[in-house]
């Protein structure tokens, strides 16, 4: 349910009793004034609302910190919506994007500006290395809303049986990555595609079942188990 929320206004004493709270704030919570107010990154803004209505209390303070827990995980994972959050927000307005991502460069390169807030230079530095993969095998060009499912499953055996692409030391190459490898590959790649969904930029959801390789081996491994206690 969307939260009723209000512009803060510029910062007032402290009612007596509040300050008792301050040292245990959970992160990205405050008070200020005689509000609760939480903050967050979002498209490299750091974003603060008031939560309206909210009595300062340590229930409600626990409270606003599990919202700013769930605010940032739907950032993280691309399903974040501000206007649904805070429909009474002047900073919805200006940070909801009018983009319209075609092509799956376009599309790596938006949601690398946005992670590049979120992700520690390490692990930038190897998602970067892994979209240049995937931009090489589904191809920088190709329309986002034209990726389905069985697409993915392709792109998956490709990752699995293809070459692998070291541009540093090519005499290294060799056929083939292993399960794991090509499983974080699939992940990024749904990841990509979830936050391409939700911010309106595709209208279907090729991620939807994509499982590891790891699972399907699996379930592989069992039905033959089963097939042959029955076949006994």
């Amino acid at each position: 349910m969307p939260h009723d929320l209000q512009q803060e206004a510029p910062d007032s004493a402290c009612r007596p009793g509040y300050s008792q709270y301050r040292h245990r704030l959970p992160r990205g919570v405050e008070i200020r004034g005689n509000k609760i107010c939480i903050w967050f990154m979002f498209r490299g803004k750091r974003c603060r609302e008031s939560l309206y209505g909210w009595e300062i209390t340590p229930a409600n303070i626990k409270k606003a910190g599990n919202l700013r827990a769930l605010i940032t995980h739907e950032i993280s994972t691309g399903e974040f919506e501000y206007h649904r959050r805070f429909p009474n927000s002047r900073n919805g307005a200006k940070l909801v994007t009018t983009k319209n991502i075609k092509t799956f460069k376009k599309l790596c390169k938006i949601w690398s500006e946005i992670k590049e807030t979120e992700l520690t230079d390490n692990t930038m530095r190897k998602t970067r290395s892994q979209i240049r993969i995937l931009k090489i095998i589904i191809s920088a060009s190709t329309p986002i809303n034209s990726i389905r499912y069985s697409d993915i499953m392709s792109y998956r055996n490709e990752l699995l049986h293809g070459e692998t692409m070291y541009h540093n030391n090519p005499r290294s190459n060799k056929k083939g990555r292993t399960v794991r490898t090509v499983d974080n590959y699939i992940s990024l790649l749904c990841s990509l595609l979830r936050f391409a969904y939700h911010s309106g930029f595709i209208k279907g959801k090729p991620f939807e079942g994509v499982k590891n390789c790891s699972e399907t081996k699996q379930s592989r491994i069992l039905f033959r188990g089963m097939s042959l206690t029955h076949l006994c």
